[in-house]
C-alpha cells in the first residue's frame, strides 16, 4: 500500500515505494533490492538511454509472443497424442495423462538444450573478453 500512500501523500520516494511493495508482497530480500537499486551499471548496454523504452516494450512484445505460442504448441501436442491414443480404445483420461506426459518430456528437453546453449555462450563470451582484455 506505500503506493497508495505516495499518491495521497506525496511523501515516499519511487525508491521507498518499491522498497515497501517488495518487503510486503514479497519479490525479494530488502537487502537485495537495495543493493540493486543503489547500484550504478557496470556494463554497457547495447542500446543508447534514448530508447530504453523501446527496447523494454520490444523485449515484453516477444515474451509474451513466445508464451503463447509455446503453450498453444504444447497443448496441440497433448491434444494429438490424446486424439491418437483415444482411437486405439485407451480411456479419455489415460489418454490426456500420456498426451501431458508427452509434453512434458519435450518442454524438459527444449530446457535442457537451453540450459547447455546458456553455458556454451557464456563460456565464449568470456573467452572474447578474456582475449580483448589482452
Amino acid at each position: 500500500m506505500a503506493i497508495l500512500r505516495t499518491v495521497k501523500h506525496g511523501n515516499a520516494s519511487a525508491r521507498d515505494d518499491l522498497r515497501s511493495l517488495e518487503e510486503g508482497v514479497g519479490f525479494g530480500p530488502p537487502h537485495m533490492s537495495e543493493e540493486v537499486l543503489d547500484e550504478p551499471r557496470e556494463r554497457p548496454t547495447r542500446l543508447p538511454k534514448a530508447i530504453y523504452a523501446h527496447g523494454s516494450s520490444i523485449h515484453s512484445t516477444l515474451v509474451q509472443i513466445a508464451g503463447s505460442v509455446g503453450s498453444a504448441l504444447f497443448v496441440g501436442i497433448m491434444s494429438a497424442d490424446a486424439d491418437r491414443l483415444m482411437a486405439q480404445g485407451i480411456s479419455k483420461a489415460d489418454a490426456y495423462a500420456s498426451g501431458f506426459s508427452h509434453t512434458l518430456l519435450i518442454a524438459i528437453g527444449i530446457l535442457a538444450i537451453a540450459f547447455v546453449a546458456s553455458i556454451v555462450f557464456v563460456r565464449i563470451m568470456r573467452r572474447k573478453q578474456g582475449s580483448a582484455k589482452k
